[in-house]
């Protein structure tokens, strides 16, 4: 029995071929699709701005409402009914805002 120099070569290059194809890194494609995602508005409190009383107060309120409306129209936020603050003082009790839902609370002094 004679080997052939031909066989033997290509079955030895046959078997370096599937070495270096197993130990070779996978390729898979990864594809993150970040445009779908759900997005819900954070509770945000936002009280009226209090002035030193008339015109000051009736201006603090305007403004109030203004940023609450810029913030709502984000999408990011839900401002919350004013009405369903627990306390109307001039330095909120912070610890009580998530009693109305809000994750976060804006004063202007």
């Amino acid at each position: 029995m004679t080997r052939n120099p031909l066989m033997f070569a290509g079955a030895v290059t046959a078997v370096l071929a599937l070495l270096l194809d197993a130990v070779s890194p996978a390729r898979a494609e990864l594809r993150i699709d970040i445009t779908r995602g759900k997005v819900e508005p954070m509770p945000i409190a936002i009280p009226a701005f209090s002035g030193s009383g008339g015109d000051e107060n009736q201006t603090g309120q305007e403004i109030a409402g203004v940023i609450s409306a810029d913030l709502e129209r984000s999408g990011l936020f839900r401002p919350l009914d004013p009405r369903s603050f627990i306390q109307t003082s001039q330095r909120p009790m912070l610890s009580r805002g998530s009693a109305t839902g809000g994750k976060s609370m804006h004063r202007g002094w």
